[in-house]
């Protein structure tokens, strides 16, 4: 068995160029995978943190209108900006044409909105008192790097908020 084992290692003091060149090279594919996991991971992230945040916008513009401070309805326009970075604004009044702008929200450049589609808009009003908006409403925003990964945030007609992921379809 000793023979057997010098036989074997007698001659080797080290690696082999080839073996140092395929363990860099394993290790180079092993870290560009984490890092693009990682990247993706980060970037559905960012997203679920703007969706959470929307929501929360909502819920206290909602509870605005529903305590009575400024002494009527609150709301949300949610803008999609041509070529330019998406928004959303809160505002007291009837709607967003004739109300009083109070605070204007920016997106993370790295998310889009869905719907409303490009150049358009839709609000939200909540009516005093009760918080409901009278009928259903939805916006989805999703990644500008990947579009198919999107939220879904829902107001139903009794003021429910609420968040689905939308799972695309595959492609047949």
């Amino acid at each position: 068995m000793q023979n057997l084992y010098k036989k074997i290692f007698r001659n080797k003091n080290g690696f082999t160029l080839v073996e140092l060149i395929v363990a860099i090279a394993l290790i180079v594919i092993i870290a560009t995978i984490t890092v693009l996991n990682l990247s993706s991971y980060s970037r559905s992230r960012q997203l679920e943190s703007e969706s959470k945040k929307i929501v929360a916008v909502l819920r206290d513009t909602q509870s605005k209108a529903m305590t009575g401070q400024g002494g009527g309805r609150w709301g949300v326009n949610f803008t999609n900006v041509v070529d330019a970075g998406d928004k959303y604004e809160v505002f007291s009044g009837l709607n967003y044409a004739n109300g009083i702008i109070e605070k204007v929200i920016n997106f993370n450049p790295a998310i889009q909105f869905s719907d409303p589609s490009s150049g358009s808009a839709k609000e939200v009003v909540f009516q005093p008192v009760s918080g409901d908006i009278g009928g259903d409403f939805s916006i989805i925003i999703s990644l500008v790097s990947n579009p198919q990964l999107q939220k879904h945030i829902k107001i139903s007609p009794i003021g429910v908020i609420t968040i689905e992921e939308v799972t695309p379809l595959p492609d047949y």
